[in-house]
């Protein structure tokens, strides 16, 4: 192993290099084109599957810690941005959410909450 050629630990520390470029750079880009994608999209209400739940143990947890949920909607399974009332969620049972879809087509699920406790809109 200590025997390598130079241009193989060059080749590696580059490679790391370009890595750690595309995640701090990329990131920024292709979250603001999301963004550009949804921006003066409708909120629409529908009903989604909880696909995935983490609700953070409080008494474990340091901090501010916001329950994760992931839900199936159209086929897909797509992240939500903020819960309410999470610990009435069950894994694998219908809810409500908000979600919005861009000028691509691409779905963005903004809440979910348990069915029967949306808040309807005054008009």
């Amino acid at each position: 192993m200590r025997n390598q050629p130079p241009w193989i630990r060059y080749g590696f520390l580059a490679l790391i290099v370009l890595i750690t470029a595309a995640f701090l750079f990329l990131d920024p880009i292709l979250r603001s084109r999301t963004k550009r994608d949804v921006a003066g999209a409708p909120e629409q209400d529908g009903t989604a599957t909880v696909a995935i739940l983490l609700i953070p143990d409080k008494d474990h947890t340091e901090g501010p810690s916001d329950p994760k949920v992931s839900v199936r909607f159209h086929g897909d399974i797509y992240p939500v941005k903020s819960a309410f009332k999470a610990a009435n969620l069950k894994l694998d049972q219908p809810a409500h959410i908000t979600y919005r879809v861009g000028k691509s087509g691409a779905i963005v699920v903004d809440t979910v909450e348990p069915l029967g406790t949306a808040v309807e809109p005054s008009h």
